[in-house]
């Protein structure tokens, strides 16, 4: 199943074939080798460890 998240849209909004490549045609794009991604994701999880409802919950279920 897809879901939508709001990266997803920001990505189709930058570039709809990114949209495609990615999800579609599933061709990864290799994230890890960037460091403002590295970067992003160190935050994110710092964040989570400081605050458990950093994250939204599922709300669907």
């Amino acid at each position: 199943m897809f879901s939508i998240t709001p990266s997803v849209i920001i990505e189709y909004l930058y570039c709809p074939r990114y949209t495609y490549f990615e999800h579609v045609l599933k061709i990864p794009q290799f994230e890890e080798k960037y460091s403002k991604v590295l970067k992003g994701r160190n935050i994110h999880d710092e964040k989570l460890e400081r605050n458990k409802e950093y994250l939204r919950k599922d709300w669907c279920n």
